[in-house]
């Protein structure tokens, strides 16, 4: 009989909480080795992805923006470098109102 997602979790922190070896406690449990660890990589990848933090977005001010070099240009599009040592490319493949837009806000 398969086990639920949650009797699984509760298995992995049982074990993790007794201080037995995976194979002491899956004989204990009357589980498969090999199901176990199974279980184990699951969560543990799970649990890895949960921690990927979100992209997020960063307010660009106009002082940002290094002024005594020219902002480059290059066939893939235009690169805008920023006094933090950040950059910003923007593909020539992007609408000109998305480029209008971003040219607008970092040179105002």
């Amino acid at each position: 009989m398969r086990k639920t997602k949650a009797v699984k979790e509760a298995h992995i922190k049982k074990w993790e909480m007794s201080g037995l070896s995976q194979a002491d406690y899956c004989r204990k449990n009357g589980i498969p080795s090999g199901s176990f660890r199974g279980w184990l990589a699951a969560w543990r990848k799970e649990q890895e992805v949960e921690k990927t933090p979100e992209p997020r977005f960063v307010e660009i001010k106009t002082d940002m923006i290094l002024e005594e070099a020219p902002h480059a240009s290059t066939a893939e599009g235009i690169v805008i470098r920023l006094k933090t040592g950040s950059a910003i490319e923007i593909p020539v493949s992007a609408p000109s109102h998305v480029i209008e837009l971003i040219l607008s806000t970092c040179l105002a």
